[in-house]
């Protein structure tokens, strides 16, 4: 709270109140009292503050919101106290070992750095100073990037002085990320300097390098240049060191762009080791769609590995409406521990709530994963997938562009909508928060009805995965990233089914044949709903995250999340259960039973929180 001058407006500030959280509005009503809306973090309280008390001030500073914040402080207490009793069972194989790009000195980390499950990088930032751009002559003479800038940065160093910034970062650590490139300009540094940089890591007790692309969404012949002279041989060198590059992309690039020319390497299988698909959210309104991109891809063997990616501007959905505040980032926790139960084994986060004074809230994923009590499966064990997957095959480009647009609420257009209906629709800054069309993918399949920040999607019927064309017909050239059913749990041997889509149509099998996406949605959303039916498990409720995973022959996990993003409550559910003798159900950590009646159980989901959830089968499951 800043106050300045009563004469009006003044630049000069006369007294400055600095208080933990950010609050949605402000009011001072007619008898002076401040009045706050509730607390960015989901806060359900509307707190009014006596400006004629004298501690007005120190009770403004000290504000600690009751109701949900509370609630969700109290429910994280008692997860720690919960999981120091933890003991990971016997039957529970080797953890996945989950990579994190920034590691920090807190002591916190410094204590999970050394589980079997978490390894925490360092985070070097180049201080906003890139290598002088001269190198690009004469390999980018007449091309875009030969100019390109990120405005961000200064354009200052040479290529000695950048190798010699980044090489003592590895002192210390087990390995370093940081950005090489951007969309705006993805040559921040030659090829060779990037090279020099890694190989001294890898020379240096075989230590790890991830190099992050943000925003790399373009699709035009000068970024394909830059793909092929800058990009591609970093990507291959990298595999040589056993090191990777994370492509940091935006909006609908997981189930879009990467579907065109320039990715098709990706997609084919060709870089499984060292790619790494990362959706950035800002401002994003498809996040429903996107992880079910880029599990699409680590399914289908395109990639060995995907990456969830929280920051502080997350929440913005509308930039010139933006709230991204959210001190307590009890939503970057619930999106990562989802995220990690859905198999991502790369965290890319930077949360406000880090510090002493919130508890160091948002790294309660860190713990459980250290403890081995939030269970990180492989694509082979996850058993809440829908029988029938999407496949994305050339994307049309009024679908790509439509994605893109998601700042500006100026590309209306009444005509396209009332006669092109879409897979894929209301994704333009026009549609910030509108509802979805019944025939649309996110509507059908992922069970949502607007576009908002669904990143802990319900998909009620079961995670309905968006993969790369399974069919010969119309599969990449030059596959090497085999069968989608070769990856998936047995279970779905025989059960797949493929529909085919541009994003905009549906497709036949060979591509000749077009269905509208207004008419043909109803056979998809049929066949869905019948695929639930043969799921072992199937989870009822309102905005909760699901997944299951077959931990050992007689042990499912279940883990469910709530799915408010920025709107935490208790989510109650019904667990179904189908066709499973089962001994025993309880909770991980809080050792909660669950009694089955007609094949299925309640279960309440704690404000801003999640459950682990065993079940126990009397006999092998398959």
């Amino acid at each position: 709270m800043v106050f300045f001058s009563s004469e009006g407006y003044s630049k000069q500030v006369k007294d400055k109140l600095l208080t933990t959280f950010a609050y949605n509005d402000m009011w001072q009503d007619d008898k002076g009292n401040i009045i706050l809306a509730s607390c960015q973090d989901g806060g359900s309280c509307i707190h009014i503050i006596n400006t004629g008390k004298s501690s007005w001030k120190y009770d403004y500073e000290e504000l600690m919101p009751q109701g949900n914040i509370q609630r969700i402080m109290d429910y994280t207490k008692l997860i720690r106290k919960n999981l120091k009793n933890f003991k990971k069972p016997d039957w529970l194989r080797e953890p996945v070992c989950v990579t994190g790009f920034e590691g920090t000195k807190d002591p916190i980390f410094q204590e999970l750095d050394d589980s079997k499950s978490l390894v925490l990088l360092g985070s070097p930032w180049n201080r906003g100073h890139n290598q002088e751009p001269s190198w690009r002559l004469p390999l980018y003479e007449g091309n875009r990037y030969l100019n390109s800038r990120d405005r961000r940065n200064k354009y200052d160093r040479s290529a000695k002085e950048i190798v010699d910034y980044f090489t003592p970062s590895y002192d210390g650590v087990k390995g370093i990320s940081t950005w090489a490139g951007h969309g705006n300009d993805p040559l921040y540094y030659s090829l060779d300097v990037l090279k020099e940089i890694a190989s001294y890591g890898y020379e240096h007790d075989g230590k790890k390098t991830i190099y992050i692309y943000p925003e790399m969404n373009h699709t035009d012949k000068d970024f394909g240049f830059v793909m092929k002279n800058q990009v591609y041989p970093l990507v291959e060198f990298m595999g040589t060191i056993k090191s990777n590059v994370a492509f940091r992309a935006k909006n609908v690039f997981w189930q879009g762009q990467v579907y065109t020319k320039d990715w098709e390497p990706v997609v084919s299988g060709k870089y499984a080791a060292e790619v790494i698909p990362i959706l950035e959210e800002t401002t994003d309104k498809t996040q429903d769609l996107s992880i079910a991109g880029r599990m699409g891809l680590w399914t289908a063997g395109s990639v060995d590995g995907w990456g969830v990616r929280c920051s502080r501007d997350d929440p913005s959905f509308d930039r010139s409406r933006q709230f991204s505040s959210q001190k307590l980032s009890n939503h970057v926790l619930r999106k990562t521990v989802y995220s990690l139960a859905c198999g991502a084994n790369y965290i890319h986060n930077s949360a406000e709530s880090d510090t002493e004074e919130l508890e160091y809230h948002a790294s309660l994923a860190y713990e459980l994963l250290a403890k081995e009590a939030l269970y990180v499966p492989k694509r082979n064990e996850i058993l809440s997938f829908s029988p029938v997957h999407l496949s994305m095959y050339k994307p049309q480009e009024i679908y790509l562009q439509e994605g893109e647009d998601h700042k500006w609420w100026i590309y209306f257009d009444k005509n396209r909508e009332e006669t092109q209906p879409k897979v894929f629709s209301h994704m333009n800054a026009s549609w910030l928060g509108g509802t979805l069309t019944p025939w649309d993918f996110s509507t059908y399949a992922s069970g949502v009805i607007d576009r908002r920040q669904n990143i802990i999607p319900p998909y009620p019927n079961g995670m309905v995965l968006i993969t790369p064309v399974q069919n010969n017909a119309l599969r990449e050239n030059n596959s090497v990233r085999g069968n989608l059913a070769d990856n998936l749990h047995p279970f779905y041997k025989s059960i797949l089914k493929e529909y085919i889509t541009d994003g905009v149509d549906y497709l036949s099998a060979d591509g000749k044949q077009r269905y509208k996406a207004d008419e043909f949605y109803k056979q998809i959303k049929k066949d869905i709903e019948e695929g639930a039916k043969k799921l072992p498990v199937l989870v009822k409720g309102e905005k909760t995250g699901w997944v299951v995973a077959q931990v050992s022959p007689t042990h499912l996990r279940l883990t469910l999340v709530d799915g408010g993003y920025l709107a935490p409550m208790d989510r109650k559910v019904k667990v179904m259960l189908n066709n499973l003798s089962v001994k025993k159900v309880c909770d991980i950590l809080d050792g909660i039973s669950y009694n089955i009646t007609d094949n299925s159980f309640d279960v309440t989901v704690p404000c801003g929180m999640f459950r682990f959830i065993d079940i126990e089968l009397q006999k092998p499951f398959m």
